[in-house]
Order: C-alpha cells, then sequence, then structure tokens
C-alpha cells in the first residue's frame, strides 16, 4: 500500500539496477540529475553501476551520490575513547565503505569532476555523550533523530546558502554521518 507520493509510483521500476540502467539507455534517455541515495555501498559492482550512469549523462548533468561516512576520522575518535563499537560494519547489506576522500578519488578515477562535497548533520556527536548515546542506550536514538531533524530546521532557516557552507564546512573536516558528492562527467 503506497501512502506518500502516490504520483510518483508510475515512475517506480522495480528489478535489477543495472538492467534498468541499460533500458534507460537503449530508450536513449538522459537526465540533468541523477541521485544515487544510500545505494553504492549495496551493489556488487559500483564501478559497473556508474559506468551505466554515465551513459545516461549529458555535459551538463550532475550525478549526486550519497553513502554513509564509514570509517571516518570522527568514527576513529569514538572508538578510541570507547563511546561506541564499530556499529557500521554491516556484512551483508553492506558492501563497500566509504569516506569523503575515497569517493571523490573513486570519482574522479572513473572519469568524474566533483563539483560539490557536503555532509550532512553529524547525528553520531550524540555518541560523545553518555545521555545522548544511541549505541549504548537505544530509547535515545528517537529523541537524536529529532535533534538532528530541529538543528537542520535550524541551519536552513539561517538561509540556502548557509546550510550549504554548512554542510561544505563539515565534509571538509571529515565529520557528519553521510558523504554527499556532486559530480559531473569529464
Amino acid at each position: 500500500i503506497i501512502t506518500h507520493n502516490n504520483e510518483l509510483v508510475n515512475n517506480f521500476k522495480e528489478g535489477c539496477i543495472y538492467k534498468n540502467l541499460d533500458s534507460e539507455r537503449i530508450e536513449k534517455k538522459e537526465y540533468n540529475l541523477i541521485s544515487i541515495k544510500n545505494v553504492l555501498e549495496h551493489v556488487v559492482d559500483p564501478e559497473l553501476l556508474l559506468a551505466k550512469v554515465k551513459k545516461l549523462m549529458t555535459k551538463n548533468s550532475l550525478l549526486r551520490i550519497e553513502v554513509p561516512n564509514d570509517y571516518s576520522s570522527f568514527q576513529e575518535l569514538l572508538l578510541e575513547n570507547n563511546n561506541t563499537t564499530n556499529t557500521w560494519f554491516k556484512p551483508p547489506e553492506h558492501l563497500h565503505y566509504f569516506t569523503f576522500e575515497s569517493l571523490s578519488g573513486f570519482l574522479d578515477k572513473l572519469g568524474f569532476n566533483v563539483e560539490m562535497v557536503m555532509s550532512d548533520f553529524p547525528i553520531e556527536l550524540y555518541l560523545l555523550n553518555d545521555f545522548s548515546n544511541y549505541t549504548k542506550n537505544t530509547n535515545t536514538g528517537k529523541q537524536a533523530h529529532y535533534g538532528r531533524v530541529k538543528a537542520y530546521n535550524f541551519i536552513f532557516d539561517k538561509g540556502i546558502k548557509n546550510y550549504v557552507e554548512f554542510f561544505e564546512s563539515c565534509a571538509k573536516v571529515d565529520f557528519g554521518r553521510q558523504v554527499i558528492i556532486y559530480c559531473s562527467l569529464k
């Protein structure tokens, strides 16, 4: 049962992502923006996936990729201080792990220009405090999420330019749960 965005149901395609991308190419479809959110870490062959996505792009297209920021320097700090265990290691669901640096390098190697690097809200900040550490006390997880939403709204209310600059700054210091990269074709 679909309860949200019913108007999008006709655009939904189920099946093998590689075959679906091939079908789009056969139909000579091109896109101005392609967004791959929390997919790349799950696919068997991310290089093949991105090669197929490239065929749907033009010189003016942007590709937006979002993946978990796993094995970040902040997560290392959390481990060193016993704030958490390696909770981000998720086999067999996660087949690949990325950081800002590794994903940027991977994209460059595959013929993409990295245009913008951002993070999202550094929710793992809550792990530094025993009272808000949602890995040690799962009852605090919902409150951490609500706090994150309130912070997002607060930052967004300061203007889109400030919002983008804030999350670009977070990325520069490897701080945030997600890696978000916008790239174009070389």
